[in-house]
């Protein structure tokens, strides 16, 4: 898992490590990434995507429209079964109070 500002690593792992299975995290679409989504990663059957603490990449409160776009893009590009939900409770907004 590589941070938002790492993206240029994330792109095109499956073609550099075809023998790896990986995951990669989705930034969220402030992120300032110059990368697409989903890294370049598309056409590799061994690299999925997990989408993980989508909501704290959001600038709005639930149900943060503001990132449906970008997930969707995510989902048509690899599917449902090579995008799945992840979480990062650390990260989440509101009070854990």
């Amino acid at each position: 898992m590589l941070p938002p500002a790492a993206a240029d690593q994330r792109c095109g792992i499956g073609g550099r490590r075809p023998s790896l299975a990986a995951y990669v995290a989705v930034t969220g679409p402030t992120s300032g990434a110059a990368a697409p989504p989903e890294g370049g990663n598309v056409g590799y059957p061994h690299v999925a995507m997990k989408a993980t603490s989508a909501p704290s990449y959001s600038d709005q409160p639930y149900p943060y429209r503001d990132i449906h776009d970008h997930l969707r893009r995510i989902y048509d590009a690899f599917g449902p079964a090579r995008m799945f939900w992840g979480t990062d409770i650390t990260r989440m907004p509101g009070s854990s109070a």
